[in-house]
């Protein structure tokens, strides 16, 4: 089995598996876990987890020529997450989603002006497709205010996911282990002043916190990062959309939320466009 035939396949599990992230947010919120409580020690939690797992494959001190770009990311990933939570307070939901999920198009103009990746017809073809989806999903965002706070951090989640894939993609010759532990170590400290200000934790919070990062954060980071070694930025944004089809289905299986026609021909459309992504995957078992 090829690098690339690997690549692709551990990104569409990624997608799989992030699909159930909001649901695991939605479990730790009913138990009163805040977002600077689930971000600082879901990081602290990642770092404990990734040194217990893989030890001496960690580079705590990485190459020179590494480490701004590991801080970066770093940074970048701890944005996101801050960015996309509390645009949930501030905007609706469908507005959020429909700005972070247009993060191929910002992976699109970066993997060109700086990865240099080729952009092809058929990868055009199946990012249209994939915006298509999301519109149709989460209605197109009408309405869209980009004065409103909630709105702006939303689209700023979808830049600096951009940003945190491409980087990824950048550092596809560091260990996927190296990068998990930087992303978390200095989320660490983007999540600490937020917890300063609201530090309310139980030790409950703080168990369910750690599950929630050994599954959802250290799998899918790891997932996330060894597909980003063997595979273009701009083909892993559009297979990554597939997580929205995901989410909206186990939100339907599990908390009976609406799943309408026009839900159903998006996330086909989604999926339709990973396709063509997949189908053009250089194969080999």
């Amino acid at each position: 089995m090829n690098n690339e035939t690997k690549g692709t396949i551990a990104i569409t599990a990624l997608s799989i598996l992030w699909g159930t992230a909001a649901i695991a947010i939605r479990a730790l919120s009913n138990y009163g876990v805040g977002v600077p409580a689930q971000l600082f020690f879901g990081a602290i939690a990642g770092c404990i987890f990734i040194l217990a797992l893989y030890g001496k494959k960690v580079e705590i001190i990485p190459k020179k020529e590494n480490l701004k770009w590991l801080i970066i990311l770093g940074m970048f990933s701890g944005i996101t997450a801050i960015t996309f939570f509390y645009a949930a307070i501030f905007t609706k939901i469908a507005y959020l989603e429909f700005l972070h999920y247009t993060m191929p198009l910002w992976v699109f103009l970066l993997a060109a002006f700086w990865l240099k990746e080729k952009i092809t017809a058929w990868k055009l073809l199946a990012l249209l497709l994939a915006i298509m989806g999301i519109s149709l999903i989460f209605h197109g965002g009408a309405g869209i205010d980009l004065t409103n706070v909630g709105n702006v951090l939303a689209l700023l989640s979808a830049v600096s996911y951009a940003g945190m894939t491409v980087i990824g993609r950048k550092l596809k010759d560091t260990e996927q282990q190296t990068s998990v532990f930087w992303t978390f170590f200095i989320g660490i400290f983007v999540a600490l002043p937020l917890f300063i200000l609201h530090n309310e934790i139980s030790l409950i919070g703080i168990v369910l916190i750690s599950l929630y990062t050994l599954v959802e954060g250290i799998g899918g980071y790891l997932l996330y990062y060894y597909a980003l070694r063997n595979i273009e930025a701009s083909k892993a944004s559009i297979i990554l959309l597939i997580e929205t089809v995901f989410a909206s289905l186990f939100a339907w299986m599990l908390f009976g939320e609406t799943l309408t026609a026009l839900n159903i021909a998006g996330g086909l459309l989604i999926l339709t466009g990973a396709a063509i992504v997949i189908r053009k995957t250089k194969w080999s078992i």
